[in-house]
């Protein structure tokens, strides 16, 4: 027999939990084992071979949440047990946070939610969502109880219109869903022979948030219907309409009439719950799309984006997004979100009103330029009445296509920027071509939470507050730039010049490098972020331009010539010395970009005593876009790949810094170009407190942040396609 029996279990915590059944069964049965009316399991129980002298006792484990749970067991069909008593044990460390991401829209299953007089109706809960297999469903009207998220029941006897109730909760959770399907048994003229739902696209949302329903409209009768929707913050028409959540916590009821001549009117209604508001009053809250803001970016069709629609292009990284917030309501910390697609780690500027600054805000990648967008929450201080936020991509950083961006009031204060920046190396007058270290020393009650990132001739170095540095084999002045930012401020640039004074050997000078933008040249000089000194010379429509490169105070003799460069394909050119060619065809090979894979080629030269003038000229078919030239063994340091700092070849195959950490640390691994990973922060108990989906780039720098968890011992995964690595990370707050 198909017998159940229901277990009131009260427990202090959330957690995973030991049930021990004590039960009588003449042979091994099988059972389905529920909570809370949700996802039921089986579960196999020995035979005790008795049915009243003899009891057995079986384990097995489930979820339980805070306070009150009920735990229903039914024996199957063909089996027969016979129950003594359920005891629940709390499994340590098995803690665990209830979550709430359920949402429902119940359907009538079918084409028309019309049916004749027995019938068979099934009503669909339509559940969306990671906890619809822990949510309770419960279903109610005409004398008609069931649970599940389909049921199926014979329409009633009597024609009209019936409407049932569904009911969807999960312990431990404030969002109870309340809403209403209706059927009717066919008895009304062709006409009228209509009926409507309404369509919510969220029954619990936040407060202020943007709500927007339709009627759904089924039967022979819908052609004529009018539609007017009437409740808190509602008085429209249409057949859709859009409207703002009420701003203060409570459930709100709304009520679609529909309309046609000589048919008579019928209402419906539905309910909204708001749980979040804030108890002091009524919070900002708005969301703009970017298909509706200004900006250079042009406007693409996308599915899967916010409203169907974003800005930006793969090309270019460069194009900005200007967003108009009104009815800001007080001055003070707003959180803006950022939502958008970026194929790599990027980052952009974002300014504020009319500050003079814009803030440098790192983002990383969602992994996908049209399927799979992300988010990035930072705290902004904003004026009351009407703010502007403009966009803007960084030349030499992954393109960003822009979706939307959401703004909500905060409570508290605005983010604090007390930090100063100044910075030390270990020495000011390095020898020619030797290593030396740079750092940044930080003053102020915010050090903690500031990055600092390096740019030079020697390439550049994010997230790291110590360098070493090379100096180069020729004499002069070179500087060094320390950027200082912190999330919500505006970044500190401190310049760091050291000077290079004993780089000549017998003779004369035996190396030195030579920007394109210091040269003669019957080129253009073209700006790029990426190139050594931020310019170059070339241009992409014309391959017959020269360089010449001129070299002061050189000891006669052989030296090998490394010419940094961009060129889209294979390219050639020719190099002469002192207007003599010495090398008629030098092959290039392609960078593949035009403006942020830079190169190095080596030819070798001899040069004459005193000054010399190398003429770098591109010969036909590809244009060449010439950086600079190293001659001898001075150093150019030509960032090859990506925008990172290289590395040494024996750099571990995943590492943390700092590490112990006070709550942010940076996991630094290598991921082949195109392939995907998954970051995982664990503690020892096995509870996940960070995951995070990575496209490979070659080298990684992911910055990790838990700000929330306790201090103690995490486990750092990496998990690859034909690997996994691990490492141990100490936070100390």
């Amino acid at each position: 027999m198909n017998y159940y029996t229901t277990y009131a279990a009260y427990v202090p915590t959330t957690a995973r939990y030991q049930v021990k059944l004590r039960y009588y069964a003449e042979r091994n049965s099988w059972v389905n084992v529920s909570v809370n009316n949700g996802q039921p399991v089986q579960v196999e129980l020995p035979a005790s071979h008795s049915w009243n002298i003899v009891a057995i006792e079986h384990t097995f484990e489930l979820n339980l949440t805070k306070d009150l749970n009920f735990v229903t067991i039914t024996e199957l069909p063909g089996y027969d047990v016979r129950h003594d008593k359920a005891c629940f044990t709390e499994i340590p460390g098995t803690e665990w946070e209830v979550t709430c991401d359920y949402q429902v829209n119940p359907r009538v299953v079918g084409n028309l939610p019309i049916f004749q007089p027995g019938q068979t109706v099934t009503l669909d809960a339509q559940c969306s969502g990671n906890d619809c297999g822990a949510t309770s469903m419960a279903w109610f009207g005409d004398n008609f109880n069931m649970v599940g998220e389909e049921v199926s029941f014979p329409a009633p006897a009597t024609p009209g219109d019936y409407t049932y109730r569904l009911v969807a909760f999960r312990s431990g959770c404030s969002n109870v869903i309340d809403v209403n399907v209706t059927i009717r048994v066919q008895t009304t003229p062709a006409e009228c022979d209509y009926i409507v739902g309404s369509i919510v696209s969220d029954y619990t949302p936040s407060c202020g948030q943007g709500v927007s329903v339709s009627a759904d409209c089924f039967g022979t009768g819908c052609p004529g219907l009018t539609y007017t929707w009437t409740g808190p913050g509602l008085n429209a028409t249409g057949s859709t309409v859009n409207f703002y959540a009420p701003t203060q916590n409570g459930t709100y009821t709304y009520t679609r009439t529909s309309s046609k001549p000589g048919c008579a009117d019928k209402t419906s209604d539905f309910q909204l719950t708001i749980t979040d508001c804030s108890s002091g009053g009524t919070p900002f809250q708005a969301c703009i799309e970017s298909e509706n803001a200004g900006g250079t970016g042009p406007i693409t069709e996308d599915p899967n984006a916010s409203g169907g629609k974003t800005r930006g292009e793969r090309d270019r990284s460069d194009y900005t997004v200007s967003y108009t917030i009104p009815g800001v309501q007080v001055e003070g910390p707003h959180a803006v979100t950022f939502r958008y697609y970026a194929e790599a780690n990027t980052a952009v500027n974002v300014q504020i009103n009319d500050e003079l600054t814009p803030y440098k805000i790192e983002l990383p990648a969602s992994g996908s330029w049209n399927v799979v967008w992300t988010e990035r929450s930072i705290v902004f201080a904003l004026k009351k009445g009407t703010n502007t936020i403009v966009v803007k991509g960084i030349p030499g950083y992954a393109p960003v296509r822009h979706d939307k961006i959401c703004i909500v009031q905060m409570p508290g204060t605005t983010p604090s920027c007390d930090f100063n920046v100044t910075t030390s190396a270990s020495t000011p007058n390095p020898a020619c071509g030797s290593n030396f270290t740079m750092t940044g020393n930080c003053a102020g009650g915010d050090c903690g939470s500031v990055y600092y990132n390096w740019y030079g001739d020697n390439g550049f170095a994010r997230y790291t507050q110590t360098i070493d540095v090379t100096a180069p084999s020729s004499n002069g002045t070179y500087t060094v730039s320390l950027v200082v930012g912190k999330d919500g401020c505006a970044q500190k640039i401190v310049p760091v010049s050291y000077q290079v004074t004993n780089c000549f050997g017998p003779g004369g000078e035996t190396a030195a490098c030579v920007e394109a933008e210091h040269s003669e040249s019957n080129s253009p000089e073209s700006p790029d972020p990426n190139a050594s000194n931020g310019l170059t010379r070339g241009y992409q429509n014309n391959y017959d331009y020269y360089v010449d490169y001129k070299l002061n105070n050189f000891a006669a003799s052989q030296y090998p010539v490394r010419l940094r460069y961009y060129a889209e394909q294979n390219a050639r050119v020719s190099v002469s010395v002192n207007g003599t060619i010495v090398n008629p065809d030098v092959h290039l090979p392609a960078t593949y970009s035009w403006n942020i894979v830079a190169r190095e080629q080596t030819f070798w030269v001899t040069l004459a005593a005193g000054q010399n003038t190398i003429r770098i000229q591109g010969l036909p078919g590809v244009p060449v876009r010439q950086d600079k030239i190293c001659v001898g063994d001075a150093q150019s340091n030509a960032r090859m790949a990506a925008p990172e700092f290289t590395q040494a070849q024996t750099e571990p195959a995943l590492f943390t810094f700092p590490n112990p950490a006070p709550g942010e640390f940076k996991a630094v691994f290598q991921l082949d170009a195109g392939k995907l990973a998954t970051i995982r922060v664990t503690d020892v108990h096995g509870k996940v407190w960070h995951t995070q989906a990575v496209k490979g780039k070659g080298r990684h720098e992911e910055r990790i942040r838990l700000s929330n968890a306790p201090s103690g011992i995490y486990l750092l995964q990496v998990k690859k396609p034909d690997s996994v690595e691990t490492k141990k990370v100490l936070l100390t707050h």
